[in-house]
């Protein structure tokens, strides 16, 4: 047809394009044997590329191909044994039995080469109907209706059957045989996920006998409460260890500090041994320094203030460093009109002081005390130094950027460490006011001046037998402050009461009374002060540090406990000591430990929020992409595209093959934006983060990639059809349905080999490790091994990306279930996938993939509720497509199939998934019998690593650092 140009009518030029658009769509109407051919060439070609690729490297490089094998951390046997041939592979990672990939590589790897087992199971039934539906299909009779089907592919499909045929019967039979397989199989998949996942539970592990806990009340935000709360519940010997975390940003921040600097110090060391001169480099404020000596001193520094700070911060943790009130005070029954509550208010204060600045003479030595402690306290802690560094020079004069040096927050840089000295005043004469006692407490008081003096004279000495003194010093002096205030206040109320009881045995009774009182209030007013003394000390030293997070981990002792507490309600208070089952303690998230309920919530609303919105958004690319296997319909939306494939006619099938491979690819880029969303929701582990990305992925997968390429090519034109009348979406979908068969196979494809290349050939970790041996610090071993801004070594390999990875296997479950009756071709095609992607998801367990974390097969529970609902919409999109073709006889015999789904899913959701979540208490007592944990428990797994961290680090001694790199690090480069 004439191309319209120049000043011609608008109208007639779109009557035109309109016309030659319809002629062109009846050309090339069904055209999918080509396009379908054409993807079988390109994909099978590049697949079979791959895989002879990969099968002649893997022998050659087993140090990129076979990591688990020489990394001691990940070794495994099946790695290490490896006796694979050239092809052997494909067939013989079949042989390795379920128990050991669980064994060996985790029960999520377990779980997902069992999935993908599911998968290719269900397309063995999908090519079973196949045999007998394709010669229905390809021999229904002509009609009106089907007469311009003519493409191969498309009669075999149930759009080559024409309306209230009674071919029909064997689309209703067939989705009879698929579904109620499945239900079966999952069944018996279930029985084989139950024994896995107690054999999982089972095992002596720290988070199998552990509980999380939230929202905890403040009654219980310690570790001794904690645990004296669930004591109760069960008893004595149940609890083996309980924690609170605590606030801790400025242990963290020291903790980080002093690892940069041991890092720049082994550095330095390395140059020294590499290059014989020793580095210098130049401070903030200018002097020029050997970088060795500096980082020597500023890394015995740091280990003094971390474990200074971590000592405090167990005291704080075991509620041994403030002062306990019980310890000290006298017996209210010896003297009643002392029992009141000292921390009520400060009214105790101001009357006891009243009293005492009545002439009292037991005020010297109260006083001196506290000021004693209060000095020991300042002068102990204040310190100052130049923490601000230049870059480091190399020996050859340069000065460049050998180490990036981090300034360390100084209030005022000086050119050397100057402590304040601690000043002591002198007592008063105890002797005189308590008598022996008093001179007792005289003598303390000046040991204790003398420690003080020795501990401020030793913070300006350099030597490392002095700075090692310190931190037992600096505890010491504090439990000898508080001690001291303890006692001299002690002291001096029974000094009190018996001189005043002694006066009081000559003079009448009501004046006894009201000596008796007084003495009282000033004890009280000791006591008082003494406990406050050690909480202001406490204060002065941590500031805000050290307060509990409102959850915890409580460990028992007995499994068969530990599962109790996991399914009991543990207070009257909803959400209040919210329990849930803790993960294993590498794996927990101590960033989003502390978080709020109330927090939650809100994160959970803004996460869903956020969702939604991203899910509409998303609508837009899907549906271009899936617009572009079309063509025509291309064309009809946009004018620019109809110029285009008027002068370049090519492009047409070009585009129809890549728009499959754009969905594809930008699907990549789901799983970071919604791995981001996710962390509103406060997950305090990897395993939560993927059970809720694994939800959201599938999401998508489910109404972007299938249903809006399935409903219509254009985005806003299926969301004005399905707004102005929601009814119309079964039929949007029965018509599409028969004319997308051919494109999902696409994408199926197109994933399939995608992932081939990229977990098979590594190109994205061989470039990474590749950029790490020039990007970062590299003199040394255990520099190489280390990740630098986000470029991973070959011996430092990425976790299995679960929740991506089981979320597309959604996608090829959800087209199984729906064109395995309407274009019975489509199950060959997933039996191959499916096939290849447990030779190959198997291959890279046992060679690549680290086994921890391990969620212990979380996400196959939450793949088969997904499934389920995945059938039942399947079920209503054949029903709708069997009313489309007005099949009024095959309709009242398709009911009762979408009736027993509806049925299963209630019946299997009773209670399968729970008894697959816990161990049963049989099972747990023979393990309780067949072990003690406590035993085997090492206490002390869910303290944070901060407070777990060594109160002394040293750097390593200097290794070989000759630089001589490995053939696999030659063959990465060159």
């Amino acid at each position: 047809m004439e191309r319209v140009r120049g000043g011609a009518d608008p109208l007639v030029a779109g009557s035109h394009r309109h016309e030659r658009a319809l002629e062109e769509d009846q050309s090339t109407e069904f055209e999918e044997s080509e396009i379908l051919r054409d993807s079988l060439v390109i994909y099978g070609g590049l697949l079979t590329l791959i895989v002879l690729l990969f099968s002649f490297l893997r022998r050659r490089c087993p140090r990129i191909y076979n990591i688990r094998s020489w990394i001691d951390d990940l070794k495994t046997d099946l790695a290490a044994n490896d006796q694979f041939g050239f092809f052997s592979w494909l067939f013989q990672v079949y042989v390795v039995t379920d128990d050991e990939i669980m064994q060996e590589c985790g029960l999520d790897a377990a779980c997902f080469v069992r999935l993908i087992q599911m998968g290719y199971r269900l397309s063995l039934v999908g090519i079973f109907n196949a045999l007998w539906l394709l010669p229905v299909y390809l021999t229904a009779e002509d009609s009106s209706e089907t007469e311009s089907v003519s493409d191969r592919v498309v009669r075999t499909t149930v759009a080559h059957v024409p309306s209230s045929s009674p071919r029909l019967y064997a689309t209703v039979i067939a989705a009879y045989i698929l579904f109620g397989y499945t239900m079966y199989y999952t069944l018996e998949e279930f029985e084989w996920y139950t024994e896995m996942r107690h054999k999982f539970l089972r095992r002596p592990r720290a988070r199998h006998h552990t509980i999380f806990c939230r929202n905890i009340p403040k009654e219980y935000q310690s570790s001794e409460s904690l645990s004296e709360f669930f004591k109760q519940c069960f008893s004595d010997d149940a609890v083996l260890e309980a924690t609170v975390p605590l606030q801790i940003p400025n242990l963290s921040r020291l903790v980080a500090q002093r690892s940069a600097t041991l890092a720049k110090l082994e550095h330095a060391v390395a140059i020294l041994g590499r290059k014989g001169v020793r580095p210098r480099h130049i401070t903030v404020s200018g002097r020029n320094v050997d970088s060795i000596d500096h980082f020597t001193r500023r890394l015995d520094e740091q280990n003094h203030s971390v474990s200074t700070r971590i000592a405090l911060l167990e005291e704080v943790s075991k509620g041994g460093f403030k002062s306990n009130i019980a310890d000290i005070e006298v017996s209210s029954s010896e003297y009643p009109d002392m029992a009141l509550d000292p921390f009520e208010s400060e009214a105790v204060i101001d009357e006891s002081n009243q009293m005492t600045e009545g002439g009292n003479e037991n005020e010297g030595l109260l006083t001196k005390s506290i000021s004693s402690v209060f000095s020991l306290v300042a002068g102990s802690f204040i310190q100052r130094d130049d923490y601000s560094d230049g870059p480091l020079d190399e020996p050859t004069g340069r000065n460049g950027g050998v180490v990036e040096i981090d300034s360390l927050p100084s209030p005022e840089p000086r050119s050397e460490t100057r402590t304040i000295p601690i000043e002591f005043e002198e007592s008063a004469d105890l002797e005189q006011i308590g008598g022996e006692e008093g001179l007792k407490e005289n003598e303390s008081l000046s040991l204790l001046k003398n420690e003080g003096r020795a501990f401020s004279e030793s913070l300006d000495k350099p030597e490392r037998s002095n700075r090692k003194s310190i931190m037992s010093r600096s505890i010491g002096t504090v439990h000898k402050a508080t001690s001291m205030a303890t006692k001299a206040s002690t002291n001096v109320a029974k000094s009190a009461v018996t001189n005043v009881a002694k006066g009081a045995t000559f003079a009448a009774s009501n004046v006894a009374r009201g000596a008796t009182f007084a003495a009282s209030n000033v004890a009280m007013t000791a006591m008082v002060s003494a406990s406050k003394v050690s909480s202001i000390a406490q204060s002065m030293i941590l500031g805000e540090e050290g307060r509990p997070y409102s959850s915890g981990f409580v460990t028992f002792s007995k499994l068969s406990t530990a599962n109790a507490a996991l399914q009991m309600v543990q207070h009257t208070k909803p959400f209040a000591i919210d329990i849930i089952d803790a993960p294993a303690p590498q794996d927990v998230f101590w960033f989003n430990i502390g978080r709020e309920h109330r927090d939650l919530q809100i994160g959970m609303i803004i996460s869903c929020a956020l969702t939604g919105g991203l899910c509409l958004l998303w609508t837009v690319p899907m549906s271009f992409f899936a617009s572009l296997s079309n063509a025509s319909a291309v064309r009809e939306d946009f004018d620019w595209l109809d110029d285009i494939f008027d002068r370049y006619p090519k492009l047409i099938p070009l585009l129809e093959q890549l728009a499959p491979f754009l969905v594809v690819i930008f699907n990549t880029i789901l799983p970071n934006i919604l791995e981001y969303i996710t962390m509103f929701e406060g997950p305090f582990s990897s395993g939560r983060v993927a059970a809720s990305l694994f939800v959201k992925l599938s999401a998508f997968m489910i109404i972007q990639t299938f249903f809006v390429s399935a409903i219509s090519g254009s985005v806003i034109q299926a969301i004005n059809a399905i707004l102005a009348d929601w009814s119309q979406i079964i039929d949007l979908l029965a018509n599409a349905l028969p004319a997308q068969g051919t494109y999902f196979m696409q994408i199926l494809l197109v994933s399939t080999t995608t992932s081939a290349g990229m977990e098979l050939l590594r190109p994205i970790p061989i470039a990474s490790a590749a950029l790490r041996t020039y990007i970062g610090p590299n003199l040394t071993e255990k520099e190489r091994n280390k990740s630098y801004m986000g470029l991973r070594p070959l011996c430092d390999p990425k976790e299995f990306e679960h929740a991506d990875y089981t979320s597309q296997l959604v996608l090829y479950f959800m087209c199984l279930f729906v064109f395995a009756v309407i274009s019975p071709i489509l199950p060959v095609i997933t039996a191959f996938c499916f096939a290849f992607m447990g030779a190959m998801f198997r291959q890279q367990f046992i060679h690549i993939y680290p086994k921890f974390p391990d969620s212990g097969g979380k996400l196959w529970a939450n793949f088969i509720q997904i499934m389920l609902s995945c059938m039942f919409i399947a079920q209503v999109t054949i029903f709708g497509l069997l009313g489309l073709k007005k099949g009024v006889k095959q309709l009242p015999l398709y009911i009762p199939l979408m009736c027993i789904t509806v049925l299963f899913n209630l019946y299997i959701r009773q209670n399968h998934f729970r008894v697959a979540r816990y161990l049963p208490t049989r099972e747990c007592l023979k393990a309780d019998l067949a072990r003690d944990f406590s035993t085997i428990f090492e206490r002390g797994a869910y303290v944070q690593p901060q407070l777990k961290a060594d109160k002394e680090v040293q750097p390593d001694s200097c290794p070989s650092t000759q630089g001589n790199m490995t053939d696999e690090e030659q063959f990465i480069l060159h």
